[in-house]
Order: structure tokens, then sequence, then C-alpha cells
């Protein structure tokens, strides 16, 4: 039996409790960072005094630690995770991440959908010696089994990243962007994985020896249903015809 943190815990609760049909929903989240950040945001695992909004104004950042949600581990630290706010239907989710150049292995960060520790699908920029060092990575995993994760190599380490996650029908669309205009499709896949609970950011330091502290910078997180981005509609159906 795995045993989870009581941060985990609790937020397996939350996520167990039934939401009333007459709730009102907001279909659209933003949050700039600046000086603050959204109080809808839960975090898990959370270490206070390696997050700021200060360090870099206008930003998040988090002081990435040890500790990761793949293969039965639960001991990932400030995973920032907001109610997804549809219930259903097509969604966008983007990231900008500033000044990041991972170079130790699994130094990482990037966007997740969370039902849970065992059920989950993350996009981050991440250091992989084994897929070539600086990568951008899709990694699922679906009931406690980890899925074939997805891997491009990035050249040269870039001062900005946007990571963009599109939910399409039954396709999970990943992209990213060095000026959050031109979206290179890192994967398109099918992932059996219910629609997500939670959505967010992650977070990891290296693993091994050494010191493990890595900061990450983060501008902005914004989902919204992709039905109010008709051109993006339009840019994903004219790349998914054969």
């Amino acid at each position: 039996m795995r045993i989870l943190s009581t941060h985990l815990i609790v937020i397996m609760s939350i996520l167990s409790c039934s939401v009333r049909a007459d709730d009102p929903v907001a279909l659209e989240f933003r949050d700039d960072f600046d000086g603050k950040y959204d109080d809808e945001w839960t975090i898990i695992n959370e270490n206070a005094r390696n997050i700021s909004l200060t360090k870099n104004s206008g930003m998040l950042t988090i002081t990435a630690e040890r500790g990761g949600i793949w293969g039965g581990a639960t001991s990932a630290r400030n995973i920032f995770l907001i109610d997804t706010p549809m219930r259903s239907g097509n969604f966008v989710m983007t990231t900008r991440i500033v000044g990041f150049d991972p170079k130790q292995n699994y130094e990482q960060a990037g966007l997740i959908c969370f039902n849970d520790v065992d059920n989950y699908v993350k996009f981050d920029l991440e250091f992989d010696s084994t897929n070539g060092g600086r990568t951008l990575a899709v990694v699922p995993e679906i009931d406690g089994q980890d899925l074939d994760d997805t891997t491009l190599k990035v050249k040269h380490a870039e001062p900005e990243m946007w990571l963009r996650l599109v939910l399409y029908h039954d396709k999970y669309i990943f992209s990213a962007s060095r000026d959050g205009k031109k979206f290179r499709t890192i994967s398109r896949q099918t992932i059996e994985l219910d629609y997500p609970a939670m959505v967010g950011i992650i977070t990891q330091s290296r693993v091994g020896g050494g010191p493990p502290d890595v900061e990450v910078q983060f501008d902005l997180f914004e989902i919204a249903p992709l039905e109010s981005k008709p051109e993006l509609i339009e840019l994903i159906e004219a790349e998914m015809t054969f």
C-alpha cells in the first residue's frame, strides 16, 4: 500500500467531494503572479520557504526540490493545482517559463493534468541524459502504470519557453514556443485519462548527489475552453487533416 503525505490525502478528499449542479463555475482561469497568487490554488506538499513572489517581480519563483510522482513516488513538493474550471469539453492550458536551463537529471518544470498520483499527464522542460539532455517531455501515468514517454531534444537554452497543452476531443496535443506566438507541436496522443479533475504547474530538482536547488520562474498560467480560441481550433483541425 502506498502511503501519501497529509497534503496528498487532503487533496484526494477534495477530489472525492461532489459538486452541486447549481454551483457557479468560472470557465476560464488566469494568474499572472503579480505580487500574489490566486486563492484558487491548492499546493501539494507545500514548502513555503521555496515559494517566492518577490525574488523576481511579476513571477512565481519556485525553488524546485527533489521528489516526484512518477513510478509510485508521492514526494513532489509545491505542485500548484486548481480545480479544472470546466467539467467537460475541450480546453487549452498555457504557461510561460523564464530563465530555466535544466542541466541535471531530472530537473524539470511544466504543466500537469492531475487526478491523483497514479493518474496524470505532465508536459515539461527537463533534463534527461538518456534522451540527449535538455528535452521537452510528455509523461503519462494511468492506474499506476507508466506509459511510453515522448521527448524532443532542445538544442539550446532559451530565455523563455511557452508550453501549451490542448485537450481536443479524445486527444492531447502538446506544443511549445519561444515567443508565445509560433508554436511547434511536440506530440499528439490519445491518453486514457479520465477528464482531469485538477490542472496546474509542477517542478522538480535533480536526482542523485550534489546541491538539489534549482529555481524556476513562472510568468503566467492560463486555462480556457478551446472554443474561446477559434483561431487555434482552425490550426488544430488543419494539422489533423490528412
